[in-house]
């Protein structure tokens, strides 16, 4: 079996978390969309598209402290690689 190959992009900041983020979101009645979530799924959709292995991911979670206190929020790319 041939060995499963890619690229991990981890990218993490000490904001209030992606949760938190979307409740005050909701709380409150922006003007502002912000697309920077929808256009990168719909990016990763369109390298997606035809694949049936090697899929591009993005996982979008809180970073929580030993007290499950939220300090942050981690976004997690896995690239597939591939050679040209």
């Amino acid at each position: 079996m041939a060995e499963q190959k890619s690229v991990l992009l981890i990218v993490e900041d000490n904001g209030i978390g992606i949760k938190t983020s979307k409740k005050l979101k909701n709380d409150k009645n922006k003007s502002h969309t912000s697309l920077a979530t929808v256009i990168a799924n719909e990016r990763i959709d369109i390298f997606n598209k035809g694949r049936k292995k090697k899929q591009f991911i993005m996982e979008i979670d809180d970073i929580k402290d030993i007290d499950r206190k939220v300090k942050g929020t981690k976004v997690k790319f896995i690239i597939p690689y591939r050679e040209l």
